[in-house]
């Protein structure tokens, strides 16, 4: 038997590179010529568009409208070696998927001008493995080691566009002339080709209008969304099944159960599932999940279903492990859910995001002061004295404020977006994903201020400058006559701060907006909530 080399690709490229556990460094002749002859022709005919094919083309239109004359480079990246001859599971980049519809590793979709206004796309892809030249069962990626892939021809028809071999991309990259802008951070051979023909804040630019296109979705997005939750919710409903089996084993036990939802039913989990039971449930993002599952605790579990076109919902419920409340966690949940409620009941077609949640820091004072002490029965230490109620005017600002999210492929890039886009300045009364709002002159969201309590106590709480910690606290008169307790010390003026032997003035209070005007009601917020 004689042996001959790895065979090279006849385009005169670099050989084809072997898997890593080949047992042999070479092939027989017998072998060679038998892997190439004897393969039935297995081309795709009359295929349909894919159903996000029309959309695409919309969108692509849109950018080639706001780059006319422009080359636009869009990759969808490569993969990533796990270890050794494994690879990490592929996700094409967001930017590519949404542009094209397709999610191959390796594509690259290239916007070539036409002229001053418009573009011609084309999609490079790699074609299906040669048999000739041994790449289909010598080459690590392979059809005979992973799978079919579509011919060019093929992906016309899906795609709706023309395609081309990528393999003969970086060499028209390199000769290509005019200006060119490129996403980056997702394939390095093509960011090579074009090192002298981009430039960072060019290509900031293209991935900032595509992030912003994507605020506004489409028909055939809210639908994905929507399979994304359903399916979403019936994996929540598996994970309350099995909630006996979890408290035998531990809180991998809920993840997985969650996570073959999410592969039957779609792509796969959108993000790493937090299923926190107990203690772990005050960590905001825990994805260790190797907690116990005890009867009594409560279980925080978030989660969402990626659907196979890359939607993904985002759902979080608090579930009593064993099936009911305590009467202290009811309280807390129901103080909760009223606090969300408010503010979902201002949400209105064409109403800012960000304008929703301004309803529920009132509530959720109000439902704190109802709920009482933080500290849950059981749990006081021998001796000690009881907890102070809680104050939320003064625990308010320490707190991590929250916002609505919006899901959708995948939901933390959406963050490139200009700052105006956040708060829908320049895009009309349509929808627009919420952002932080914007800082008042404390330096805090104006939903965040400390010295914006309501209450008369809350008088006089004026921190200037704005302070980076909790205020110190002091025992003695309560502010404005109030009973005592803990209250801030008083400040001393301007004018006897660091003198010797000056005595402190307590600084006037400022006039509450409900004296002077006939009302002896107190001051509320208008935003309240009524249950």
């Amino acid at each position: 038997m004689t042996e001959q080399p790895a065979p090279e690709n006849p385009e005169g490229d670099e050989p084809i590179k072997q898997r890593k556990n080949g047992l042999y460094p070479a092939v027989s002749d017998e072998l060679a010529d038998n892997m190439k002859s004897g393969w039935a022709d297995t081309e795709l005919r009359d295929l349909q568009p894919i159903p996000q094919a029309a959309e695409t083309a919309r969108r692509r239109a849109e950018l080639s409208a706001r780059f006319p004359g422009e080359r636009l480079v869009i990759p969808a990246g490569n993969l990533k070696t796990r270890s050794n001859d494994t690879e990490y599971a592929f996700r094409a980049s967001t930017e590519y998927v949404y542009l094209t519809g397709d999610q191959t590793q390796d594509g690259v979709l290239v916007l070539e001008p036409t002229g001053a206004e418009g573009h011609e796309a084309t999609i490079y892809l790699l074609p299906r493995s040669d048999r000739e030249n041994g790449e289909f069962w010598l080459d690590g990626q392979g059809e005979l080691w992973v799978g079919r892939r579509h011919s060019l021809t093929e992906a016309e028809q899906l795609l709706g566009l023309p395609a081309k071999d990528v393999r003969e991309l970086t060499d028209a990259l390199r000769e290509a002339t005019g200006p060119v802008r490129a996403v980056r951070g997702h394939d390095a051979g093509v960011e090579t080709a074009l090192t002298d023909k981009v430039t960072a804040e060019r290509d900031e630019e293209l991935r900032v209008f595509i992030s912003e296109q994507r605020l506004v979705k489409d028909a055939f997005e809210i639908g994905e969304l929507q399979k994304a939750v359903d399916s979403t919710v019936r994996g929540f409903e598996d994970v309350v099944k099995v909630l006996d089996k979890a408290r035998a084993t531990s809180e991998r036990y809920i993840e997985g159960t969650f996570f073959l939802r999410a592969r039957v039913e779609g792509n796969d989990i959108g993000y790493g599932s937090i299923c926190a039971s107990g203690p772990h449930a005050t960590t905001l993002h825990w994805v260790r999940n190797d907690g116990p599952v005890r009867s009594g605790d409560l279980l925080l579990l978030d989660a969402g279903v990626e659907t196979h076109t890359l939607y993904t919902a985002d759902v979080t419920r608090t579930l009593p492990v064993n099936g009911a409340y305590t009467e202290l966690q009811r309280k807390i949940y129901d103080a909760v859910y009223e606090a969300q409620e408010a503010g979902d009941r201002g949400g209105q077609a064409g109403r800012q995001v960000p304008r929703l949640p301004r309803r529920r820091p009132a509530c959720a004072r109000r439902e704190a002061r109802r709920v009482g002490p933080g500290r849950g029965p059981g749990r006081a230490r021998p001796g000690a004295r009881p907890a102070a109620p809680l104050d939320p005017a003064r625990h308010r600002p320490h707190a991590r404020p929250g916002r609505p999210r919006l899901r959708g492929r995948p939901y933390g890039d959406l963050r490139r977006r200009r700052p105006r886009a956040r708060h829908g300045a320049d895009r009309g009364a349509r929808p627009v994903l919420p952002g932080r709002r914007p800082l008042r002159a404390g330096g805090l969201p104006r939903h965040r201020r400390p010295d914006r309590g309501r209450h008369p106590r809350h008088r006089g709480r004026q921190p200037e400058p704005l302070r980076r910690s909790a205020p110190r606290l002091r025992r003695g008169r309560g502010v404005d006559g109030g009973p005592p307790g803990l209250t801030r010390p008083r400040e001393r003026t301007a004018g006897t701060v660091g003198t010797a032997g000056a005595v402190a003035r307590p600084k006037e209070p400022r006039p509450f907006p409900s004296e002077g005007r006939g009302s002896s009601r107190p001051h509320v917020r208008r935003a309240t909530c009524r249950r």
